[in-house]
C-alpha cells in the first residue's frame, strides 16, 4: 500500500482543516528515517518560493528517497526562472482575453489561485489546468498584466497561510480530489543530435575545461564532421539553432546554465549536462541521501537542521572530531570547514547556515589524495588521482585575498584503478542518469567511499586526457555520431529531423563517416549522383537514411534533375510530401504525393 505524506512547514498551517494522520510537519518528515522499498507519495505544502530553504529541501529529499513527490525540485527551480515559462505559455494567453466581461477595459492587472489545476473561474479553467500541467505545483498564484494585450506577467507558488475561508475550502475540495488520482511521471522524449554548441564562460577563472582542453575538442569535433560552436551566455537566444548542447562552464541551479539546459531540452537537443543530472549533482544534500538510500559507501555523515542545538551538541559523540561541515551547492572546496574542536563546530555551523537551512556534516578522512572517476554512458573514461594541496587538507586552498593554490595531479589508465574503485563510482552514476560524470572516492585501505558526484567535471589539457591524449575527446564528440545513427532506428518517435551536413577539405573523411552511418544506420544507403529517381523515391517512402555524397552536384541541373533535387531537399517534418504525376491502371494521369520524412546527410 502506498502512503500519502502531506507535509506542512508549520502544524498551525493545518488549523483550518480536519486533523488527519496524513498531515506532518516539515521537521517530522525530513529527520525520518528512510525506509528502502517504502512507497510514498509526497504533497509538499510548505513554502517553497526559497531557494535552499525548508520546504526546497522537502521535495529535495523526497526525491532522492525515491518518493513521489509534488513539487518537484525541477518545478520549483523552473517557477523561478521567468524565461522558463514564458516559452512555455505562448499558447495559454489567448484563453484569458476573452475572460473579462464587457466595462473591463480599464482593469490593467488580476491574478488568480489554482488549487492542483483547480480554479473557481469556470472560463479559465482550461488555463488553470495548462498552467498545472507545465508546472505541477499543489497551490500556484497566476499574475496577468495588460499592456495592448493580456500576457501571463508571473506564476509563484501559493502558500497554505494565505488563503482566507472560500480559498480553504476551495484547496481542501481540490486536495482530497488529487489524493485519490494516481500521479503519472511525463514520458521522457526520445533525442538525437549532431551539431554542437558548446557552452563556456571566458571570465570564470576555474573552469570546467581550459583554453587547451577546448580546442581539443574542437578538433575532435573536426575530425568526426562535428561543427563545435563555442557559445557564452549572451547566445541564448540562439542556442535553437543547435542538436546539441555541452556544458563547460561551472553549473549551478542558480544560475544561466540550467536555464540553458532546460531549454535545449525543451528543444529536443541533446544536452551534457541535463537538467536533472545538474539538479541532483550540485546538491550535496541530495546527493547524501540518495546515495544513503541506494546503500553506495559514504562518510559516515549527518543532515545539520538550524535552530537543533541539541543535534549539534552530540554530533561530535556520534561521528567524533575533527568533522567536515559543508553548504549544500559549493564547489572547489569552497562552503567546507573542517571543524577540530566543538566550538570550531559551533562556529562554522553558525556561518553556514546564513547560506542554507540545512548543512551537511560529515567525518573527516584523511588521504594523500583524492581518486576522481570520469565516466561516460555508464562506463569509465579516464581516472585521476588529485593530491592535496601542500599544507592544506583539500585539494584546492582558497586565500582571503582570492588566491587559489591546488595540489598536484596524476592520470592513471582506467585499467590500472583498483576494482573496488571503479565499481563504487559506476554505481553511484547509475543513480543520476547516462551522461558525463566526475566521481570523487576516497581510498583508505579496503574501504572506498563516495565524496560526490559531479555533473561538470573538469576536463583540463595536459590533466584528465594524461593517458587517453587527443582519444578522450574523440570518445566524447563520438558519443554525437553514436547518437545521430541510433535515432535513425526511431525515426516514428520524431515528428523533425535535422540534416548532418560534414564540412572538411578534400580528403579529411566526409566520405568515409557518410560510409559509416550508411553501414550502421536504419535502411543506410550511400547516394551518389547517378542515383535513379524511382529508387531514391521509394527509399524516402521507406523512411530510409539517406547518404549523400558530393552533394554540390544537386545545385546543377545538368547532373541532377528538377524532380530528384525536389526529393532530396523537401522538408525535414513528419508529414512532408512531393506531389508527382503518374498513370493510374487505366492509363490517366493523376497525383500522387510521395512521402518524403527521412534522415538525410549531405557532404
Amino acid at each position: 500500500m502506498t502512503r500519502l505524506a502531506i507535509v506542512v512547514e508549520k502544524a498551525s498551517d493545518w488549523a483550518s482543516y480536519y486533523p488527519s494522520a496524513n498531515v506532518i510537519t516539515a521537521d517530522e518528515y525530513l529527520h525520518e528515517p528512510n525506509v528502502t522499498g517504502e512507497r510514498t507519495r509526497v504533497i509538499n505544502l510548505c513554502r517553497v518560493s526559497r531557494y535552499l530553504g525548508t520546504g526546497y529541501y522537502v521535495s529535495l529529499l523526497a526525491e532522492a528517497r525515491g518518493h513521489r513527490v509534488i513539487p518537484t525540485v525541477r518545478t520549483l527551480n523552473d517557477l523561478r526562472e521567468r524565461a522558463l515559462y514564458g516559452l512555455d505559455l505562448e499558447d495559454l494567453n489567448e484563453k484569458l482575453r476573452s475572460f473579462l466581461p464587457a466595462g473591463g477595459d480599464d482593469v490593467t492587472d488580476i491574478g488568480m489561485l489554482v488549487y492542483f489545476g483547480e480554479t473557481s473561474h469556470p472560463q479559465l479553467a482550461d488555463l488553470a489546468r495548462g498552467v498545472f500541467e507545465l508546472f505541477p505545483c499543489p497551490l500556484l498564484r497566476i499574475e496577468f498584466h495588460r499592456e495592448r494585450v493580456w500576457q501571463i506577467q508571473r506564476i509563484r507558488p501559493g502558500s497554505l497561510d494565505g488563503l482566507v475561508d472560500d480559498q480553504q475550502d476551495a484547496f481542501a475540495q481540490a486536495l482530497d480530489h488529487h489524493s485519490r488520482t494516481i500521479w503519472r511521471k511525463p514520458r521522457a522524449r526520445r533525442q538525437f543530435r549532431f551539431d554542437l554548441a558548446m557552452l563556456t564562460d571566458p571570465k570564470e577563472r576555474m573552469p570546467p575545461s581550459d583554453r587547451q582542453a577546448l580546442k581539443r575538442f574542437v578538433r575532435a569535433g573536426a575530425r568526426l564532421e562535428i561543427d563545435v560552436d563555442l557559445i557564452t551566455k549572451s547566445d541564448y537566444e540562439r542556442l535553437a539553432e543547435y542538436d546539441g548542447l555541452f556544458i563547460r562552464a561551472t553549473t549551478g541551479i542558480d544560475n544561466y546554465t540550467y536555464r540553458f539546459a532546460h531549454r535545449a531540452e525543451k528543444e529536443g537537443m541533446a544536452v551534457i549536462d541535463d537538467p536533472v543530472s545538474i539538479q541532483r549533482c550540485t546538491n550535496k544534500i541530495f546527493l547524501h541521501d540518495l546515495l544513503q538510500s541506494h546503500k553506495v559507501p559514504t562518510p559516515r555523515g549527518e543532515v545539520l537542521f538550524q535552530h537543533d542545538d541539541e543535534q549539534l551538541e552530540s554530533l561530535p559523540e556520534r561521528l567524533g572530531l575533527p568533522l567536515v561541515v559543508k553548504i549544500p551547492d559549493g564547489s572547489f572546496s569552497r562552503g567546507v570547514v573542517k571543524a577540530e574542536t566543538a566550538e570550531q563546530l559551533r562556529q562554522a555551523t553558525s556561518d553556514l547556515f546564513r547560506r542554507s537551512a540545512l548543512l551537511i556534516a560529515q567525518e573527516y578522512l584523511y588521504t594523500e589524495y583524492d581518486w576522481r572517476i570520469g565516466v561516460l554512458r555508464n562506463q569509465p573514461l579516464y581516472a585521476c588521482r588529485y593530491f592535496m594541496s601542500r599544507g592544506h587538507w583539500q585539494i584546492y586552498k582558497h586565500s582571503a585575498k582570492g588566491a587559489v593554490k591546488s595540489g598536484g595531479y596524476e592520470c592513471v589508465a582506467v585499467e590500472q584503478v583498483p576494482e573496488q574503485v571503479l565499481k563504487v563510482a559506476l554505481k553511484a552514476t547509475r543513480l543520476i542518469g547516462d551522461g558525463l560524470y566526475g566521481v570523487d572516492i576516497k581510498q583508505t585501505g579496503n574501504r572506498c567511499v563516495v565524496i560526490e558526484v559531479n555533473d561538470n567535471p573538469s576536463i583540463d589539457g595536459g590533466v584528465e586526457d594524461g593517458v587517453l591524449g587527443d582519444e578522450l575527446y574523440t570518445r566524447l564528440m563520438a558519443e554525437l555520431v553514436a547518437c545521430y545513427i541510433l535515432a535513425t532506428w526511431f525515426l516514428d518517435a520524431f515528428t523533425v529531423t535535422g540534416y548532418l551536413w560534414p564540412n572538411g577539405d578534400r580528403g579529411s573523411g566526409k566520405t568515409q563517416l557518410l560510409l559509416v552511418i550508411a553501414e550502421l544506420a536504419y535502411l543506410g544507403y550511400l547516394v551518389q549522383a547517378s542515383g535513379s529517381f524511382a529508387a531514391l523515391r521509394d527509399l524516402a517512402d521507406y523512411g530510409a537514411t539517406l547518404a549523400f555524397d558530393d552533394a554540390e552536384d544537386l545545385s546543377d541541373p545538368r547532373s541532377t534533375s528538377a524532380e530528384k533535387r525536389a526529393l532530396l531537399l523537401a522538408g525535414n517534418r513528419r508529414g512532408s510530401t512531393i506531389p508527382l504525376k503518374e498513370k493510374d491502371a487505366e492509363q490517366n494521369w493523376v497525383t500522387r504525393h510521395v512521402n518524403t520524412f527521412s534522415l538525410r546527410l549531405f557532404s
